[in-house]
């Protein structure tokens, strides 16, 4: 195989150097010469003692301009899936050639719709996963995650692409987000604002998630990485006076479910916190007692 091809053009002489690792001959390169025989030894100068390449046409070591030349091949030939593509990002970006970069996404999948698939506790890769290394994480964690997507995550982010999520966008949110206000359960205003505790919690719900999909390589990079949580002390919690209690269980409609007001009164009267209550047996229950409580009075 010859080592070059020679051609003109407006009288000057280019060279295209075979390169032995694709095969395939470069483009071609200036020799600034009119005269074939010189060209051709510009030509076996270059093989041998540097190509120029850059804007400065800097002579470059022969065997590193081609290994360079055949990764720009592959790139262009290789079977790339969108898989690979944050893959090639962080390499660029751990070698300082790039700040940051948007692979494109064909599905444009948004970011509300990956965070709702994130915490679908019957398909959730990342839930079924956790449990298969029997790590604990219950359906009501998973709703309550799923709950915080909805009322906070969506009506911020609307319908913004999962990859073209920003790191400024994630802190738009949390100064969006320390502006909002309580609701109840009909999404009524309520007074006071969301406690630091709270906004950590609804953070979590998405910053978990992103965390997962950058580790995952679905995304090039964590827009959460290195952002802080809202620190901050909550409001104590006290207990309900006599008059509130009475208040709150001679309500006909007790928030929409006669279990709750059950489960509410259960603990009242015996102490048992929510998981103890929730684990109760018919077994467990006498006419005056439940097995292992004291008889209720």
């Amino acid at each position: 195989m010859r080592r070059f091809d020679l051609y003109k053009r407006d009288k000057i002489y280019y060279a295209r150097l075979y390169n032995p690792e694709t095969k395939q001959r470069t483009h071609g390169r200036s020799t600034g010469k009119t005269d074939r025989d010189e060209a051709a030894y510009i030509a076996m100068k270059m093989l041998y003692e540097g190509i120029p390449s850059g804007k400065d046409k800097n002579p470059r070591d022969p065997v590193e301009f081609f290994s360079i030349d055949n990764l720009i091949y592959q790139l262009n030939h290789a079977p790339l899936t969108q898989d690979d593509l944050p893959r090639i990002l962080n390499a660029l970006k751990n070698r300082g050639f790039i700040d940051s970069a948007k692979v494109s996404n064909r599905n444009n999948e948004t970011l509300v719709s990956f965070l709702l698939r994130f915490w679908d506790y019957e398909k959730s890769p990342y839930i079924q996963e956790r449990l298969a290394h029997k790590n604990r994480i219950t359906k009501n964690h998973a709703q309550n995650k799923t709950n915080n997507i909805e009322k906070y995550w969506k009506k911020f982010f609307k319908k913004t692409p999962l990859l073209d999520l920003t790191r400024q966008q994630i802190k738009d949110f949390h100064i969006w987000l320390d502006k909002q206000y309580k609701t109840d359960s009909n999404g009524k205003r309520l007074e006071g604002k969301l406690a630091p505790a709270t906004m950590n919690n609804i953070l979590k719900a998405g910053t978990i998630a992103l965390r997962w999909a950058f580790l995952e390589k679905i995304i090039p990079e964590n827009p959460c990485e290195g952002i802080s949580l809202f620190s901050g002390k909550s409001e104590k919690r006290g207990i309900l006076s006599n008059e509130e209690v009475k208040k709150l269980f001679s309500k006909g409609k007790w928030v929409g479910n006669p279990g709750n007001r059950l489960g509410n009164l259960v603990a009242m009267q015996t102490g048992l916190r929510q998981g103890e209550i929730v684990a109760l047996k018919v077994k467990d229950i006498r006419p005056d007692r439940l097995l292992g409580i004291p008889p209720i009075m």
